[in-house]
């Protein structure tokens, strides 16, 4: 699936041109500040999820019909339309939008203030089996959490049916292909009673027993527990929770002290280790990975931030991941060195070149990012003047290039606009023909020179090719 277009506040945003190819397509979102490009990565989100669960039967929608999204797939076009209806905007009836989506939608941020919808939160949810995944630092109420990261993380590596993908990453970034993560196990926070033992305990005498249980599970910003204390207290009848024991809650009691990818774990034990960790019941103690050429251990919690956050979001995103996957990844810069910057699509590029027809939508801020696209089958949306452009003009260029070219932001003394000032002029003093290409560079310059600070030499140089320009015309 290849998105070609997106609806955002009324404004069209080209994503594509269109072509499909076997390959993975890249879409890189660029902007000043207040944009809008966390929102519009939200906005396709929502959209894919609304379209995924939307079961309403509406027909062709007839009046103020609003195009919000367009995607390829399969040679097919499909548009996912939509109205204005009595309880909020509906969706028009489409069974080809279905049949053709995305066989997977992630979404990673390790910003602390991605605006990206949050999982929808059930005791049979499953990252492996949905279609929807979540990488981030937010919890379900919205606040902030490193754990929340690390716990969602190992979740996903546990889950993950194959890690060959999270050992290609791993072998990318320099590491051996092996993650051991330890867990502790901890049902006494919340279970332990001195009236009733463990396994005799249901779930209705936890809660009504144990007054200080919520207040603990607030604590946590435990979500799932929580809901399921409120559907007990509220004695809803769509839960069949309360007569079950937390053995019975989790499954398998006998939980594993640790996990290492290089091991098979018995599926109903992963089952009942994923849910132990959803219910905060067991969390992540350390993880620990090994550099290649080295046998020194390094747990995460020693890794420098950029490295961390590096490693957690693209093995995250690998642990998940499948052809027809559409990726969403906002201001992955965040935290990392420039180097990793500069070579962060790559990384994506590479560790993910096995799987097929896969978009991946990056938001960024960094020029750095963008020095280093692909040179096929990608495009760099400008949301300041709405331009979506082939990357292979940007190929390879510097920061300097990117900075003046596509962020209309050069900075001080940026040294792309200074050769490119010094090579017209060296034209002026030697008489030669102003070439079709460097009228274009002499239009460039005089359009950013407003730019640039006063006491930027760059800025003199462009008002001496201004007055070398009106002579040139004159004579």
């Amino acid at each position: 699936m290849k998105l070609t277009s997106v609806n955002l506040n009324d404004t069209e945003y080209q994503f594509s041109n269109g072509d499909e190819y076997k390959s993975n397509t890249f879409t890189i979102i660029i902007g000043k500040n207040g944009t809008g490009k966390s929102r519009l990565l939200a906005k396709i989100a929502d959209t894919l999820l609304q379209a995924k669960r939307y079961r309403q039967n509406h027909p062709i929608l007839k009046q103020n019909k609003v195009k919000e999204m367009a995607f390829k797939s399969n040679d097919k076009i499909i548009t996912i339309n939509s109205a204005k209806g009595k309880r909020g905007r509906i969706l028009e009836k489409n069974k080809l939008t279905k049949e053709y989506m995305c066989k997977k939608l992630i979404v990673a941020s390790i910003s602390p203030f991605d605006k990206f919808p949050l999982p929808e939160q059930n005791l049979s949810y499953r990252n492996n089996e949905g279609f929807y995944n979540y990488v981030g630092f937010k919890t379900d109420k919205n606040s902030l959490s490193d754990k929340n990261l690390l716990t969602r993380f190992a979740t996903s590596i546990v889950s993950s049916q194959s890690n060959v993908a999270v050992k290609r990453t791993l072998r990318l970034l320099g590491y051996k292909s092996d993650i051991f993560i330890r867990f502790k196990h901890n049902s006494d926070r919340y279970f332990k009673t001195n009236n009733y033992s463990r396994s005799n305990l249901t779930f209705n005498e936890i809660v009504l027993n144990n007054k200080e249980l919520y207040s603990k599970v607030l604590d946590d910003n435990n979500y799932l527990m929580s809901k399921l204390i409120l559907k007990e207290l509220s004695r809803d009848s769509n839960t069949i929770i309360g007569k079950k024991t937390i053995n019975d809650l989790i499954g398998n009691k006998n939980l594993p002290e640790y996990y290492s990818t290089s091991n098979e774990l018995d599926d109903n034990l992963r089952s009942s280790l994923i849910r132990s960790l959803e219910l905060n019941i067991s969390e992540v103690s350390s993880i620990t990975l090994r550099k290649i050429g080295t046998n020194d251990n390094l747990t995460l919690n020693d890794a420098s931030s950029g490295e961390r956050s590096l490693l957690l979001l693209v093995c995250s995103i690998a642990s998940q991941i499948t052809s027809d996957s559409v990726i969403l990844i906002d201001e992955p810069e965040i935290s990392l060195h420039p180097e990793w910057q500069e070579t962060f699509i790559d990384l994506i590029s590479k560790a993910f070149e096995n799987y097929h027809r896969c978009h991946f939508i990056i938001a960024t801020h960094s020029p750095l990012v963008i020095s280093n696209l692909p040179k096929e089958n990608c495009y760099i949306l400008n949301m300041d003047s709405n331009k979506t452009v082939d990357s292979e003009e940007y190929f390879n260029k510097s920061a300097d290039f990117q900075l003046a070219k596509l962020f209309n932001t050069p900075g001080f003394q940026n040294e792309y606009l200074n050769r490119l000032c010094i090579s017209i002029l060296s034209d002026f003093s030697e008489g030669k023909f102003i070439s079709e290409e460097q009228e274009k560079n002499i239009k460039f310059l005089i359009s950013i020179q407003n730019e640039l600070d006063e006491r930027d030499t760059v800025k003199s140089l462009i008002e001496i090719i201004k007055k070398a320009t009106e002579v040139s015309k004159s004579c």
